[in-house]
């Protein structure tokens, strides 16, 4: 098994109390906060994706689902197959659920 992520330093969790000050004071600058956001997951996408299929992006209706509409505008520009729904498509070779955010 290979790591996700090109470091190995520790990252921070937050509980959700602390999540949702963080995104407060960030609400200022959400539409830049999700281009990062979606650029971020695109980019762990192309990284971890296995195979030519489809990249099924599951979004919700809040920021989440946001910032995985932007993750696969991205995709999509980078040339990768999306399908964006709520339905999957036949074989997908990789799923983005960006359909919930904090506290569930």
């Amino acid at each position: 098994m290979r790591p996700l992520l090109p470091t190995t330093a520790t990252l921070p969790l937050y509980d959700v109390a602390a999540s949702r000050r963080i995104e407060a004071r960030a609400l200022i600058r959400i539409p830049d906060l999700m281009q990062r956001a979606g650029l971020a997951i695109a980019k762990l996408a192309m990284a971890v994706r296995r195979g030519t299929g489809p990249v099924w992006v599951v979004c919700g209706p809040g920021n989440n689902g946001g910032d995985g509409k932007v993750a696969a505008e991205r995709l999509a520009g980078a040339g990768v197959w999306v399908h964006l729904s709520h339905e999957a498509p036949e074989r997908p070779a990789l799923v983005i659920d960006a359909l919930l955010g904090l506290g569930l």
